[in-house]
């Protein structure tokens, strides 16, 4: 009889690798025979799924309460009021979780200072400070208005909207999924908020989030653009590749990889503790300067995966390559029509151009400044010609360097 009598056990899983049943199959005289054993696991298994959509609406009745009294008379703010354009906020990133890597995002940094530098170039002598971006909801300044250029917003935070003591104007803004999320939480009890507001948005998927919810929108892209062109120097004979990920490397010509010089832009200082990162501006300002300065004076090429390297460069005048994972994520979109944007596939299929020569976008600058300038004058109560602000983001939006 064991010759011919075979019993094995396998075991049934889902997509999640969970065991949902064990299936025990006789071998009889060549005939298959099977049957299945309930597994206690697939009971398991279905009560964490209760479990989690459980855990997702009581999460969902919290966000409601905590919009809730955080949006009573919170966030109105009185339109044409000169009391908030005596000051400027600018944005703070002590601490940053991106991916696997913590710390501090340099990239962010050099969002704060092409921000900064246009207000101060535009108003000399107006009052700045620094403020988290994800923390203006508890803003507590004296009145002020703040650009809202940058990324929004971390995972389960949900206090990055300007209170009544900061006047936003949205320009270069950025919305993650969870973004998204709680700003549709917050219209449940401010659905008038944008009714009046438009919308300059850094890539067209934070475009079509606002269209989508019936709010004047329009491709505003980043101001890292308008970082000054840079002059020829016998210096410039680097290669910088910043923000590739190792296993891309072999893709990338061998010449390439040996000359280069490898720099970390996310994640910068990660190896330090929390208490590290308070109160930390000062010092990474001084830090981005420091990198900005390297490449303007040293840099022949930058390859890079990162949008606020590869804006900053451009801007520039130095010849840079972008190289995205996904062709999906539109968070590249700011710099649709300024430079090719190279994705994996492109890389490992040899359609990089390696020598790319550098952009001229000094007409795209100066129409991204005067979009600030006459964005805050009709903010402020100034007349204005709307027609001309209209014709300004219409050649920002439909911008093609070519």
């Amino acid at each position: 009889m064991s010759k011919i009598l075979h019993i094995e056990n396998k075991y049934l899983k889902d997509k999640n690798n969970i065991i949902i049943s064990k299936q025990k199959i006789i071998k009889f005289l060549g005939i298959k025979l099977s049957y299945k054993i309930k597994r206690p696991e697939l009971q398991i298994y279905l009560e964490t799924l209760k479990e989690k959509e459980r855990m997702k609406e009581i999460e969902e009745s919290e966000m409601l309460n905590l919009f809730y009294l955080c949006s009573k008379g919170n966030f109105e703010v009185t339109a044409g009021s000169t009391n908030y354009f005596n000051k400027f906020i600018s944005f703070s990133y002590d601490y940053i979780a991106t991916g696997n890597k913590c710390g501090v995002n340099i990239g962010d940094y050099i969002q704060t200072i092409a921000t900064k530098n246009i207000v101060q170039s535009l108003y000399p002598n107006i009052l700045y400070d620094f403020w988290s971006s994800q923390n203006l909801t508890n803003y507590s300044g004296s009145k002020a208005f703040t650009i809202m250029q940058g990324w929004f917003t971390f995972f389960n935070c949900h206090t990055f909207l300007p209170n009544k003591n900061l006047y936003p104007i949205y320009i270069g803004w950025h919305l993650t999924e969870n973004a998204k999320k709680d700003i549709i939480y917050f219209l449940k009890y401010n659905p008038n908020y944008f009714k009046s507001k438009t919308i300059g948005c850094r890539d067209e998927g934070t475009k079509q989030f606002f269209i989508d919810l019936g709010v004047d929108a329009y491709l505003s892209r980043c101001l890292t653009l308008t970082l000054p062109k840079r002059k020829k120097m016998p210096t410039q004979t680097d290669i910088f590749i910043v923000e590739i990920p190792q296993d891309w490397y072999q893709y990338i010509p061998k010449d390439i990889i040996n000359k280069a010089k490898y720099i970390n832009h996310r994640g910068v200082d990660s190896h330090k503790g929390l208490a590290y990162y308070h109160n930390s501006t000062t010092l990474y300002i001084e830090k981005t300067y420091k990198i900005l300065d390297m490449y303007e004076q040293s840099a022949k090429l930058i390859i890079t995966s990162a949008l606020h390297c590869a804006a900053p460069c451009i801007a520039m005048g130095i010849p840079t390559i972008l190289l995205v994972p996904d062709s999906n994520d539109t968070r590249y979109t700011a710099l649709k029509n300024i430079i090719k944007i190279y994705t994996y596939e492109d890389l490992i299929n040899q359609k990089v151009n390696f020598s790319p020569s550098p952009v001229n976008i000094e007409d795209l600058k100066k129409d991204l400044i005067n979009n600030v300038k006459l964005t805050i004058e009709k903010e402020s109560g100034q007349i204005i010609d709307d027609n001309e602000l209209k014709a300004i983001r219409n050649r920002i939006e439909n911008y093609n360097s070519k």
